[in-house]
């Protein structure tokens, strides 16, 4: 899996890794929380806030796996012969057929 980092730029990496870190903190700590003081935590805090604090416990994990993944958005998009250049973003790419590949 941390092989797709080989060849990135190394302040890259540097940058990536360092958001893992802080990501797999805040993985470990908002589900202790939880089980901790249950969801009367943060109750001077305005509802939607509470509930963003609540779902960083499902997406931290979910950004870690994407970031060692090294998943770039549009890689799930297929052009019409089922493969995608990488080189340009799907926007740009003149082989993405945008919503017509999904409606075929």
């Amino acid at each position: 899996m941390l092989n797709r980092w080989h060849g990135a730029p190394w302040p890259v990496s540097v940058v990536a890794a360092a958001v893992v870190l802080v990501l797999g903190y805040g993985t470990v700590v908002h589900p202790v929380l939880l089980v901790v003081n249950g969801f009367n935590q943060h109750l001077d805090l305005p509802g939607w806030l509470r509930t963003y604090f609540l779902l960083l416990t499902i997406v931290d994990p979910l950004a870690i796996m994407a970031l060692l993944r090294r998943t770039r958005a549009g890689d799930s998009a297929l052009s019409t012969s089922g493969s995608r250049s990488h080189a340009l973003p799907a926007s740009l790419d003149p082989t993405f057929t945008g919503l017509d590949a999904f409606l075929a």
